[in-house]
């Protein structure tokens, strides 16, 4: 909602310093040259929408709720196992 209502949101409005991070390690090849200190809240969420099912078409929309729904319970996941291997969790 924080990035329909503002294009220029910044990605730590909604996502933690970890999150931000996996999900810019799990970019594909191509994407990791968008993701960076200057990478908006809208690329990060197209990250965050394609674990759950979403293409990014170019005559596609945005992602919905469900998929986006979907991708975050996979960061979820991804970010405890995170956690988990660094030894920061427990």
């Amino acid at each position: 909602m924080v990035h329909r209502a503002t294009r220029r949101a910044t990605p730590i409005l909604a996502f933690t310093p970890i999150e931000i991070e996996l999900l810019a390690r799990t970019a594909a090849k191509k994407e990791q040259t968008k993701h960076g200190p200057a990478a908006s809240l809208g690329d990060y969420l197209n990250q965050l929408a394609r674990p759950g099912g979403y293409l990014n078409r170019s005559n596609g929309g945005p992602p919905g709720i469900t998929v986006v729904w979907r991708g975050m319970a996979r960061l979820m996941d991804i970010a405890f196992g995170f956690e988990l291997a660094s030894g920061t969790c427990g």
